[in-house]
């Protein structure tokens, strides 16, 4: 039975063609086509991935508007019958919370329940087997990690972080560097960082401002030393934290967030898992 390597995602727009061999009859190939489509993460950590295999058009997918982590249930989708999943359950210190085999009654749309230890998840690993004895695996993520912080005081209209701020951001980078050193044997960890802005000026306006100051922040903490991946987003007036009318000066409003994360954290604006900016 031919085994499918999973492929390595590195970016949500991400696509690749690939031709895999049988490990057990190298003989043998498989062309595999493989796309990536991201969604806003809100209601609970969505995510959709989508795998096709052109020869045989096998296709499992992962709903990520209905997993559950606190009730501990995915659904799941797959053009081809699925008659058993494997599962295994880590948690964020690295432990295993749970792992079992599901058998199913052959269906194309499974609810899967799974049991594990009291802790926080840090990924669920799936092997989804179809009616034909073809298996693939899918690694979901859920975990995010958001850093506290005292946030850093702009002047109007700028995005220079000014000397008297600075200390601001070396305390959060001591904080980043604890969580890396928890978090990083365990994941290949980034961090991304999101501005925001209040409803003084026109959107467009602060569209441009917020995503520059999220660029300054993250330019401070690599020149401090941050080497892992770092990505940036402004949301402008979009998360508003506290809802206000138009040209309404609010400094809860006027804030940034850090966070470390495996994959694109849940916002709570749309579209922004897929307008992530890396820091070059």
């Amino acid at each position: 039975m031919p085994r499918l390597r999973p492929i390595k995602i590195t970016n949500s727009n991400d696509y690749a063609a690939v031709t895999n061999s049988d490990e057990l009859n190298p003989a043998s190939t498989i062309t595999i086509s493989l796309w990536v489509n991201v969604a806003n993460w809100t209601d609970g950590h969505r995510r959709i991935l989508q795998k096709g295999y052109s020869d045989n058009q096998y296709r499992f997918y992962a709903l990520g508007e209905n997993l559950d982590l606190d009730l501990h249930t995915l659904l799941l989708k797959s053009r081809r019958p699925l008659t058993k999943v494997e599962y295994l359950v880590t948690g964020d210190d690295g432990s295993l919370l749970g792992r079992d085999t599901l058998k199913l009654k052959p269906g194309k749309q499974i609810k899967i329940a799974w049991k594990q230890k009291p802790g926080k998840v840090l990924k669920i690993q799936l092997i989804a087997h179809d009616t034909d004895g073809i298996f693939e695996d899918l690694e979901l993520i859920p975990w995010s990690y958001a850093i506290p912080h005292e946030e850093v005081e702009f002047e109007t209209g700028k995005w220079d972080i000014r000397t008297t701020e600075a200390p601001k951001l070396d305390r959060s980078y001591k904080l980043l560097k604890k969580g890396l050193a928890k978090y990083g044997k365990l994941l290949q960890v980034k961090l991304y960082i999101a501005g925001y802005t209040d409803t003084v000026a026109a959107a467009d306006y602060n569209q441009n401002l917020s995503d520059k100051r999220a660029l300054s922040i993250a330019r401070h903490l690599r020149a401090k030393g941050f080497g892992h991946p770092i990505f940036y987003q402004g949301f402008g007036e979009r998360g508003l934290k506290v809802p206000t009318p138009d040209e309404t000066d609010e400094p809860k409003n006027r804030r940034a967030e850090y966070v470390l994360a495996a994959e694109p954290p849940p916002m709570d604006v749309p579209g922004s898992s897929s307008r992530w900016k890396r820091l070059q």
